[in-house]
């Protein structure tokens, strides 16, 4: 009997230890000015303990009125940037325009990406506690929440 509950609070203990991490998420926005173009920056990183799961950045990019019809051209600039990423597990990413100019979304799922994927987007060292990124996003510019 006791070498059961023994197990047993073993087995729980583990479980708690290990397994049931619970997930937060940091998010923060930076909001930048330049040569005619207002660019919105969200950024949106899931933790699990130590270590970043998957992160999803989507950048608004508002052009000024005399800019505005070479929105085709920077969506077509952002592709060509992109598109070495197009067939890599883990990576997903969206241009569009829009009436204001133009939207990008990017969301990589570390889990599912390979490591050279990671090298080529320096993410291969992706743990860190969330106090510290937030620290660190926050040195870079970024308002965290």
């Amino acid at each position: 009997m006791k070498k059961s509950l023994f197990l047993i609070v073993s087995v729980v203990m583990i479980g708690l230890l290990t397994g049931c991490q619970k997930e937060k998420v940091l998010e923060c926005d930076m909001k930048q000015e330049q040569n005619g173009m207002e660019m919105k920056q969200n950024l949106k990183a899931t933790f699990k303990g130590n270590e970043v799961k998957d992160i999803t950045i989507k950048m608004d990019v508002i052009l000024e009125e005399k800019y505005k019809s070479y929105a085709d051209m920077f969506v077509s600039s952002i592709d060509s940037q992109f598109d070495k990423y197009k067939d890599k597990k883990g990576i997903t990413y969206k241009t569009e325009k829009n009436d204001d100019g133009v939207v990008v979304t990017f969301y990589a799922d570390l889990d599912k990406m390979d490591k050279d994927t990671k090298e080529e987007l320096d993410m291969v060292d992706t743990t860190g506690s969330y106090e510290k990124t937030k620290e660190d996003l926050e040195k870079d510019g970024y308002t965290c929440k």
